[in-house]
C-alpha cells in the first residue's frame, strides 16, 4: 500500500513539474533593449526547471511571482513581461537596483525548444515522414 502511494504521489509532482516547465516557455525568447541601456540583449532561457536571464552582464536565475511577474534575487529587482491585447509577450519590464529597462521581443523560441533530448526525440520520431511498410 505504501508503494502505491509513493507511486501516486511521484506521478503527481511529476505532472506539476512538467505542466511549470511548459507554461514557462511562452517566456523563452531574446529581448532587445535600446542602445545606452545597462545591457542591449537579454535571452531568457529554461535551466533547471526555472527562467534564467542571459545578458552580456551574465546570467541570473529569476522567482516567478505572479502572472508574468517574477522576482531577480541575485539584484533585488523585479520583471513584468509585456503583452498585447492578443494576450501575445511583447516586451520585458525590468526594475532593478535603481535602474528601469523596457526592451521589446525579437526573437521567440521555436516550438521546438527544450532539452536536447526532447529535440532530438522530436526530430527523429514526430518530424520524421513515416515510410508506409508494405509486405509482399
Amino acid at each position: 500500500m505504501k508503494k502505491i502511494t509513493v507511486l501516486v504521489a511521484l506521478c503527481i509532482f511529476s505532472g506539476v513539474a512538467l505542466y511549470a516547465q511548459d507554461s514557462l516557455k511562452q517566456y523563452v525568447a531574446k529581448y532587445k533593449f535600446p542602445e545606452g541601456s545597462a545591457v542591449t540583449e537579454i535571452e531568457v532561457v529554461i535551466e533547471n526547471g526555472g527562467l534564467v536571464f542571459q545578458s552580456s552582464l551574465g546570467n541570473t536565475a529569476v522567482e516567478k511571482t505572479g502572472t508574468d511577474e517574477f522576482s531577480i534575487p541575485a539584484y533585488n529587482g523585479t520583471a513584468f513581461f509585456t503583452r498585447n491585447e492578443a494576450k501575445k509577450i511583447t516586451g520585458l519590464h525590468i526594475e532593478a537596483q535603481g535602474t528601469v529597462l523596457d526592451g521589446t521581443i525579437v526573437e521567440p523560441k521555436p516550438a521546438e525548444s527544450g532539452t536536447k533530448d526532447e529535440i532530438l526525440y522530436n526530430q527523429k520520431y514526430l518530424l520524421t515522414p513515416q515510410v508506409p511498410y508494405h509486405n509482399f
